[in-house]
């Protein structure tokens, strides 16, 4: 009992310390929105990642080194204490708030992936563009898509093709493989 108890309130503490590190991002948002669009790309890739991840780690880190020893020193070992509603409805949220994330990432790698799979198998024809393997779609949505973490690909429809000029559609190619040099899919699901 001692232990699930422990558990119970690390993951209230988690669930407590993480919701008040995102209000403060929420309440900051307009000064940091304005010191994001100062930075160059790169830059505002990992500064954004920075801002995402920022309340989950410091809510971590608080958990294990304030909660967790604060309950192991304060606590008896032989409680018979039995864990409240609200330490297990905060838990519950803890737990939530640990794999939904997890969840969600791997739903869109799977949707992805399927889509992904669906188009280079219907591609009508397959080159190289700037390094990165490029498929045109005859389908009639106009799309230009980059997909892919590890393996990068570019996807354009032929109706794209149809409605750009070359210049445009050179241009077009080169922002797709940017995105593939920069790692902004990776970035994306993250």
């Amino acid at each position: 009992r001692f232990i699930i108890i422990l558990v119970l309130y690390s993951l209230a503490s988690f669930a407590v310390l993480l919701a008040i590190g995102e209000t403060a991002i929420w309440l900051l948002r307009h000064q940091a929105i304005r010191l994001l669009e100062r930075l160059r790309p790169n830059d505002g890739v990992i500064a954004h990642l920075v801002v995402r991840y920022l309340p989950l780690v410091l809510a971590l880190i608080l958990t294990l080194l304030s909660a967790v020893p604060g309950y192991l020193h304060a606590e008896p070992m032989g409680t018979q204490e039995r864990p409240g509603t609200w330490l297990i409805g905060l838990a519950l949220l803890g737990i939530y708030a640990l794999i939904a994330p997890i969840a969600g990432v791997a739903w869109l790698a799977i949707r992805s992936t399927a889509k992904t799979k669906k188009w280079a198998r219907s591609s009508v024809h397959k080159q190289v563009f700037s390094g990165f393997q490029l498929f045109d779609l005859d389908i009639a949505t106009p799309v230009i898509v980059t997909s892919g973490v590890f393996r990068k690909s570019i996807f354009l429809s032929l109706s794209v093709r149809a409605l750009l000029s070359a210049r445009e559609l050179r241009a077009a190619l080169r922002h797709e493989a940017a995105h593939c040099r920069q790692n902004h899919n990776f970035a994306k699901l993250l």
